[in-house]
């Protein structure tokens, strides 16, 4: 299949403002990979509906899905090649659930760690964050990119689900 192909076949699906190709495409950020876009198409849903469509689209027609992240890795893991679809999860931003009892934090795919920190951290003065919320004193790396690094991107690449829900559950 070609890009205008490809396309016209995801429009219908998530709206032609989310099926990104062309001069909108070559003014986006590749990140560390050069290679992120090659592929021509970039899809960015805005629901784990909308997901779940591109991916049963995708199965159906034999093309291969490249997720995106913030771009921040340093393995080419977001290359994407003729035929296949890059799929950013940029606008599932959302928090959906903070849980302080539990430490639980049910965030959209899209959210990024500094989102995260932001959300389990309350608005307190800094000597007094420990005392106030006790439950978020996790260890936090000191990372450039946390404010385009994102969750289900770190998930995924470093640590599969499983650990990671159990490494983030612990953080917080």
């Amino acid at each position: 299949m070609d890009i205008s192909q490809i396309s016209a076949l995801f429009a219908p699906v998530i709206g032609t403002q989310n099926v990104i190709t062309g001069e909108r495409l070559a003014l986006r950020n590749t990140g560390y990979c050069a290679a992120s876009y090659d592929s021509g198409v970039l899809l960015t849903p805005g629901s784990a509906q909308d997901v779940s469509k591109i991916c049963w689209l995708a199965a159906e027609h034999g093309l291969a899905i490249v997720p995106q992240g913030g771009l921040t890795g340093l393995v080419q893991g977001t290359a994407t090649a003729p035929g296949q679809v890059a799929l950013s999860l940029e606008k599932m931003t959302r928090i959906l659930e903070l849980d302080p009892v539990q430490g639980i934090i049910t965030a959209e795919a899209g959210v990024t760690l500094q989102q995260v920190i932001d959300a389990a951290e309350p608005p307190v003065s800094t000597c007094r964050r420990a005392a106030a919320a006790p439950w978020v004193a996790w260890p936090r790396p000191m990372l450039a990119a946390s404010r385009r690094s994102v969750t289900a991107w770190r998930a995924t690449t470093f640590w599969g689900w499983k650990r990671c829900w159990r490494t983030v559950r612990s953080w917080i």
